[in-house]
């Protein structure tokens, strides 16, 4: 169910389609039923492929498949559609904070992540336990630390406008 060829194309695929999805103003009808029926397809079948191996089976579960492009399209459009909305709270400024580093932690998570899959001490990841705790979990440590690793960089003058 692969759509992109390799894990770079897939990161650009997707910044591209937060840009476009930032940028233009469209109506997306329906697209609490497309998020709502790409999860189900990626629970179910996980579910079910897993069950009928006897193994963990990631085919729905990957990063370049089509159900979690549709997943992520949904996502996108949620967050414009509703953090957008004018209303400031502490949630929607922990989000501008993060956003002005938002390019940057894009561009390190990928290396913190095969970082942490090398080394022992840092063998945390969405897949090391329970999915369901783990990618939250995963989430929460690769932000922090990317953004722990960003701030300072974007005090550099030269690599200000990259972070």
């Amino acid at each position: 169910m692969q759509i992109f060829s390799n894990p770079f194309s897939v990161g650009v695929s997707y910044l591209l389609l937060g840009y476009v999805i930032a940028r233009r103003e469209y109506e997306l009808k329906y697209y609490q039923v497309y998020g709502i029926v790409s999860l189900l397809i990626i629970l179910l079948g996980t579910y079910i492929i897993t069950m009928w191996k006897g193994a963990l089976s990631q085919v729905f579960y990957d990063a370049l498949g089509l159900p979690v492009l549709m997943y992520a399209v949904m996502v996108f459009y949620l967050c414009k559609k509703h953090l957008n909305s004018g209303i400031r709270n502490y949630n929607s400024r922990f989000l501008e904070y993060i956003g002005k580093y938002s390019f940057g932690i894009y561009l390190v998570h990928p290396l913190l992540l095969s970082l942490m899959q090398k080394f022992p001490l840092l063998s945390i990841s969405a897949l090391s336990g329970n999915p369901y705790i783990m990618m939250p979990v995963t989430f929460i440590v690769v932000l922090f630390i990317s953004l722990l690793f960003i701030m300072p960089l974007s005090k550099i003058p030269i690599l200000k406008r990259i972070t």
